[in-house]
């Protein structure tokens, strides 16, 4: 299936849950809502003060924000977390009517500023929350699943919207306000839309208890001190820094070089969320890939190419920002998926709340670096110092990103041997993966029973080397298949044969909640293993 298709067939899936339906819907008018008011904030600092107010509104936007970003996770453990997600949108939609009212009074841009702040320390907050809150929701691993698929792509389609929305408030209406005004409604009918599902919420039952400053700690330790990770978080913090630099560069290029306007502004932004929404979709390429860290290099270098381009040649600069754009998705992919498999799983939440905290620092300096930047090198030539500096480090992270790989990926015979069972074929190829990644290789010698019938049914397993015979009822064959052990773990009975190896053996061990999470992602792979179990001789049923 192609990505496009893959994309669309998840989002559909998860669609049918009402209740992931209303958090997607919130999400909607957030994410929209959001990157309107980048543009409309971005007019308000320029025509206060130009290309250094609007790096102020940057730095004044993302500091707050990156020092809540690594605590938000406390909050999302110990409040019913859809109404977290409620609050959050009521609140923003608050403070957008407030920046409208402050606009349209003209009062000073320092105030505006202030809100402005205070409503990127609520949005700190969504991220977290939203993930934690999806997996909860969903009805199977394939709901989960489809949920996180639906969210980058209504992220990056909402990157295209939002500032088209801006940009066509801007030159119809010739009022910003009104830019904060839709972005109130907006932020407000999401809300509502959480209304049932937030009054339904409970709080957590795990985990509050573990979070806390220990557990921010260990956050930052991992991130920072951890050879593989530090590596993923410098390069993706990096072209973050970039983005900072580019939501200035942006504004000057619009106004200034392009004479495109105010509405220019939102323009531009939208060619890059265009970009985004591309890249989102081709990043189902990478999906089931091992070497991800050579994927995630080749993405920065096309950032910087785009980005040289931009500046070089400001006539091409829609296309330009669009193949920026482009990789900005690519890097989202490829980035987080290195983290989590370079992290380990009970750390996981704790790394991605610190490098939260990190990309709004980032975010915010690199617009304060965007203008002075500006001002020593001219417009066009920052773009293409920006370029140099990103491409010149990721070319010498090469080798890094090449250990990366060594240890990220599952080994491809793992997957070989996982993909040659036929009930795991039908599989997306990140289902695999992560099966790959849980299986445990163990040695068997020959003699040895691996399962013996009447015992509780706890693992699948998968033959790599060797041989193995079967007994039922004091009858022996060889195995006819090179796994074994489906049967109790799909009807939830006690093992109905004893296998033993015949010689001495590898196995890979698939724990039963890692095997019946996997099958349940794909209806046709269930049905496949439910149709190998009926054409196996009925083997005496023993009830748990």
């Amino acid at each position: 299936m192609s990505g496009l298709g893959q994309q669309l067939t998840y989002g559909w899936r998860a669609l049918k849950n009402p209740d992931i339906r209303r958090v997607q819907l919130a999400w909607t008018g957030c994410i929209s809502a959001e990157t309107a008011q980048t543009v409309g904030l971005a007019v308000v600092a320029y025509r206060a003060g130009g290309l250094f107010a609007v790096a102020a509104l940057g730095l004044t936007r993302t500091i707050p924000a990156a020092v809540v970003g690594p605590l938000a996770v406390t909050l999302v453990d110990r409040r019913p977390r859809a109404r977290v997600l409620m609050l959050v949108l009521g609140l923003r939609g608050l403070l957008a009517a407030c920046i409208a009212a402050t606009v349209a009074a003209s009062l000073p841009t320092v105030v505006v500023l202030a809100i402005a702040a205070a409503d990127a320390v609520v949005y700190s907050v969504w991220w977290p929350t939203q993930s934690a809150v999806l997996p909860e929701l969903a009805d199977s691993p394939d709901e989960a699943t489809s949920a996180n698929v639906l969210t980058t792509v209504i992220e990056n389609t909402g990157t295209l919207l939002g500032p088209l929305l801006g940009a066509a408030l801007l030159a119809v209406a010739d009022e910003v306000t009104t830019v904060f005004a839709t972005a109130a409604v907006l932020l407000n009918a999401s809300a509502i839309a959480l209304g049932a599902l937030a009054w339904r919420s409970t709080p957590p039952t795990t985990g509050a208890d573990e979070v806390g400053p220990a557990g921010t700690f260990a956050g930052f330790r991992v991130a920072l001190r951890e050879r593989h990770p530090r590596t993923v978080i410098a390069l993706y913090l990096l072209q973050t820094f970039g983005l900072g630099i580019l939501g200035v560069l942006v504004v000057g290029l619009a106004v200034e070089v392009l004479d495109l306007g105010e509405a220019g502004i939102g323009v531009l932004n939208a060619s890059v969320g265009a970009g985004g929404l591309v890249g989102a979709m081709a990043s189902a390429a990478l999906v089931g890939r091992r070497r991800l860290g050579s994927a995630l290099g080749l993405a920065l270098l096309l950032w910087s190419a785009g980005f040289a381009l931009a500046g070089s040649i400001p006539a091409a600069a829609v296309g330009a920002l669009a193949a920026v754009g482009i990789a900005n998705g690519l890097v989202d992919v490829a980035g987080l998926t290195l983290l989590q498999r370079t992290v380990h799983e009970a750390l996981l939440v704790r790394v991605l709340g610190v490098f939260e905290g990190l990309w709004w620092a980032a975010l915010g300096t690199g617009a304060m670096a965007g203008a002075a930047v500006v001002e020593v090198t001219g417009l066009r030539s920052a773009f293409v110092l920006v370029a140099v500096v990103v491409g010149a480090a990721t070319l010498a992270c090469t080798r890094a990103l090449r250990r990366v790989d060594a240890v990220a990926g599952p080994p491809p015979e793992i997957l070989r041997t996982l993909a040659s069972v036929p009930f795991f074929r039908p599989l997306p190829p990140v289902a695999i993966e992560r099966l790959a990644f849980s299986a445990v290789r163990r040695t068997v010698t020959a003699g040895t029973p691996v399962i013996s019938a009447g015992e509780q049914g706890d693992a699948f397993y998968v033959v790599e080397h060797g041989m193995f015979d079967v007994a039922v009822d004091g009858r022996r064959s060889p195995l006819a298949e090179p796994f074994f052990g489906e049967i109790a773990l799909l009807h939830d009975v006690r093992r109905t044969a004893t296998v033993t190896a015949v010689t001495d053996a590898d196995v890979l061990v698939i724990e039963r909640d890692r095997f019946l999470g996997a099958l349940a992602l794909d209806i046709s792979s269930h049905e496949e293993a439910a149709r190998h179990v009926r054409s196996l001789p009925s083997p005496p049923v023993v009830e748990r």
